[in-house]
């Protein structure tokens, strides 16, 4: 007879009463618990897009929820994305617009960019504010039928951004308003802020009415001094906040420099940069009318009015003194709302009244967190399709229920064998052999018991009586 390479073992009922239920439910609730965690660890694929707010995306996914030994490939997770110098930024609260002008690590090394991840800004102040007024020489039409002079203002501004365990990094931005800029057209209606809304986002609805009012007011205070014989064509004033004043509707409250051009004039005209504020400069614009536009109190709360705004868009909660965030400060700048015309068809506003007139109407006053609004690279993951979901989950139970059976069966059998030592024997050995047969006699019959197996099964001779000892 042939004999193969490949053999194949003789089958037999486990003695057990208990082994068939065992196997039955164990199967069940293992093949369930497999199923469950094939399907986090097999179920999902990893797929790339973008978002505006890695906090809603990165870790919220419900596969994050799962133990990481099963996920750790397809957690979501966002990259930083790397902001050169010179970038322009829009905040969250979608109001102001920043350039990024300067980015120093904690060690003081001066950085190319910075590699942000949606990190909000800490301990932000406004270091200075810059007025430069111009008259219709290097302004276009469009801009000059809105407003016959402009004002461009521009405040500088230090904030500390946490990137990691290393330390605060240093963050420097300018931020420039001016509702009329060079890109307005003919038909536009001047600049707004994209986020304008009375009732979510009150504070900063009532900035772009500070700041587009007190445009109207420094530029028309301009302007009628041009029609009372003045000569100046271009202004320039820069505000310092005075650290020691914290009242700021005081006129100590700014420091100012300031420099004036006149017609034929080369050289024009400095202010001591040093210890003026604003209440010395009124004080000698009324001695010497000669000595600078008179512009200084418009000017001065347009400065306060952006400095707040940005505050406020930035989400500095904790930062004092704010206009936008105390209702008595806001009545207080915009008290003569009603009386602030603009000098053109340019809109100023939203706000045509004072606070206490118009609160009823708008939301409450505070401070929205903020980040700088940009695009993310994200991985989340992805449910895989019905069929692929399937033959995966499939594949996994089968290799994992494969090897629990052949670990289960492993160790009955050895416990099998420890108790009886005809366990590998076919039942019809197990039946022929007494008990209490001695072990060589067993030894002998398995030995005759291979000697049959091997033979060529010949015939037995007619009328030889089959025994039960022939029986192996």
């Amino acid at each position: 007879m042939h004999t193969s390479a490949f053999s194949y073992t003789v089958t037999k009922n486990y003695p057990y009463r208990w082994f068939t239920p065992v196997a039955i439910l164990g199967g069940v609730i293992f093949l369930t618990l497999f199923s469950v965690l094939n399907f986090a660890s097999s179920g999902y694929t990893l797929v790339t897009i973008y978002s505006t707010n890695p906090n809603t995306t990165a870790g919220t996914q419900s596969i994050d929820k799962w133990p990481s030994l099963l996920t750790s490939k397809v957690h979501s997770q966002c990259q930083p994305v790397s902001i050169p110098l010179g970038t322009q930024l829009l905040t969250s609260n979608k109001a102001l617009t920043y350039t990024l002008t300067n980015v120093q690590s904690s060690d003081g090394t001066l950085q190319p960019s910075l590699n942000y991840l949606n990190n909000p800004l800490e301990n932000c102040n406004v270091t200075s504010v810059t007025i430069y007024l111009d008259h219709t020489d290097n302004r276009n039409a469009a801009q000059i039928r809105f407003s016959r002079w402009g004002a461009d203002t521009q405040g500088r501004i230090m904030c500390n951004v946490t990137l990691d365990s290393s330390g605060p990094t240093t963050v420097n931005l300018t931020v420039d308003w001016n509702p009329v800029p060079a890109t307005v057209s003919t038909y536009d209606f001047g600049y707004r802020f994209l986020g304008r809304d009375n009732n979510t986002r009150a504070s900063l609805w009532w900035g772009e009415s500070l700041l587009s009012k007190y445009f109207a007011q420094v530029t028309n205070d301009m302007k009628s001094q041009e029609s009372s014989g003045g000569e100046w064509t271009k202004v320039e004033a820069t505000l310092t906040p005075n650290r020691t004043i914290t009242d700021i509707t005081a006129l100590s409250y700014y420091n100012v420099t300031f420099r004036g051009i006149t017609e034929g004039d080369d050289g024009g005209r400095w202010m001591n940069p040093d210890d003026s504020s604003i209440k010395d400069v009124l004080a000698a614009n009324n001695k010497d009318p000669d000595s600078g536009p008179n512009i200084w109190s418009a000017a001065d709360s347009l400065s306060k009015s952006l400095e707040s705004s940005v505050l406020t868009d930035l989400g500095q909660s904790n930062a004092q003194p704010n206009i936008l965030t105390d209702s008595n400060l806001l009545q207080h700048f915009t008290a003569n709302f009603s009386s602030i015309k603009a000098n053109g068809p340019v809109q100023i506003g939203p706000a045509e009244d004072d606070y206490n007139s118009l609160k009823a109407t708008t939301g409450s006053l505070g401070v929205a967190p903020s980040t700088f609004a940009t695009n993310y690279l994200c991985n989340v993951p992805k449910r895989k399709p019905g069929g692929d979901l399937v033959v995966s989950i499939l594949v996994a139970d089968l290799v994992f229920m494969t090897t629990l059976w052949t670990v289960f069966t492993f160790i009955v059998g050895r416990i099998i064998r420890r108790k009886d030592f005809r366990a590998d024997w076919c039942e019809g050995c197990s039946s022929a052999v007494g008990k209490d047969m001695p072990l060589d006699e067993i030894a002998g019959k398995a030995s005759d018991s291979r000697s049959v197996q091997n033979s060529e099964y010949e015939p037995l001779a007619t009328g030889n009586p089959i025994t039960p000892n022939s029986i192996v």
